[in-house]
């Protein structure tokens, strides 16, 4: 798989350059706006980042089918993020939710943790503490507050605990963006215009059928993004306390250089989400399948549909899951003839029973990200 990514990457270099570099451009727009008023992070984040990372996602692809770069694909491709309801794909709202919850655990549990070690182990800080608990009137408060702002282990333990709550807030973001970004490969699939967001959605839907096998394989092909985005954020940490000294700055400035050195990344990246979309293809099938059965036997049970009418939904429905297991067992079949890196052949949905699987199912979606 990786061979046959760099060497597209190889053939349509200059393409996938270009698209790189006009989400290049946004995202610095959104990581200039972020460093001087980190609230806007919230709202680019949403109405810029997404938007030009689905435009780079569609145009990245095309280029691997021979598409060409141009300004107004990119900003066609920008503009159909919002007229095609795209953001129920990436989840971004659900993204920003958990990376805001993120920010406030790490950043609560890192300020008790501090305080607790910097009380027994700091004489200076306790003494500034229990002055601040001393004080009676509004000059001696403010005396006391100077003084604990220059203490130098408050202001590490300070800064310590900004970079690290904007780096796992960052991490769990960008995290669930990129996992879920292969909903955006299920909704170009769609035949009819303007069913592309129920597409992501049925996508998310049948994923929890098999995505602990999807797991393997996609942490096995994507961590190199951990440790570029790791390492830029560290680097950019160093950096920004040479040059910056406003601390929530120095730790947005740290997280935008390590999302800078994860850009370079992204062409790869993508063509591997396509890879593994296309690999976990007929699961995805599958599982869809099991959602129409569930979902037929639910209105069943409510005699919603007339009895000729549900008599031929079943033939139908009987009739996509044999061509499914059929399709299924060739590629076990195929599996065990040859040392590619193909499913499983005891991994997929096909292989248990569909009581089982809704079984799985429902324990899934109680544990769903």
């Amino acid at each position: 798989m990786v061979k046959e990514i760099l060497n597209s990457y190889k053939k349509h270099v200059l393409d996938k350059t270009q698209a790189l570099m006009m989400l290049l451009l946004m995202a610095l727009i959104c990581g200039v706006l972020g460093y001087f008023a980190p609230i806007s992070l919230i709202f680019t984040s949403i109405l810029i980042f997404l938007p030009s990372l689905y435009a780079f996602q569609g145009i990245n692809d095309m280029a691997n089918a021979g598409g060409r770069f141009s300004f107004k694909l990119f900003f066609l491709c920008f503009a159909s993020y919002y007229r095609l309801g795209m953001g129920s794909g990436y989840r971004s709202i659900i993204s920003l939710l958990k990376a805001f919850l993120t920010f406030m655990i790490i950043s609560s549990v890192g300020t008790l943790i501090a305080y607790y070690i910097l009380l027994n182990v700091d004489p200076s800080f306790k003494q500034i503490i229990n002055n601040l608990n001393m004080t009676i009137n509004v000059d001696e408060l403010l005396q006391t507050m100077n003084t604990l702002l220059s203490h130098a282990g408050f202001n590490l333990a300070l800064l310590i605990i900004e970079i690290l709550s904007y780096y796992f807030a960052s991490l769990v973001y960008l995290h669930n963006i990129s996992l879920h970004s292969s909903a955006v490969f299920a909704a170009s699939l769609v035949v009819n215009v303007g069913h592309e967001k129920e597409a992501a959605i049925l996508y998310h839907m049948g994923f929890k059928f098999y995505r602990r096998h999807y797991y393997k394989d996609y942490y096995k092909y994507t961590w190199p993004s951990l440790l570029l985005f790791s390492g830029g954020v560290s680097l950019g940490a160093y950096l920004g306390t040479l040059f910056i000294s406003n601390v929530s700055q120095i730790a947005i400035f740290s997280v935008l250089v390590g999302c800078f050195f994860l850009l370079f990344y992204l062409p790869y990246h993508f063509d591997v989400i396509k890879q593994l979309f296309m690999k976990y293809a007929d699961r995805y099938q599958e599982a869809t399948l099991i959602i129409a059965q569930r979902d037929l036997k639910k209105l069943k049970e409510q005699k919603f549909f007339e009895e000729d009418m549900l008599k031929d939904i079943d033939a139908k429905i009987a009739e996509i899951d044999q061509r499914l297991k059929a399709k299924h067992q060739e590629n076990n079949d195929n599996s065990t003839s040859s040392n590619d890196e193909n499913p499983p052949t005891n991994s997929g949905v096909a292989t248990n029973n569909e009581e089982d699987k809704s079984k799985e199912s429902k324990g899934d979606e109680e544990n769903d990200n």
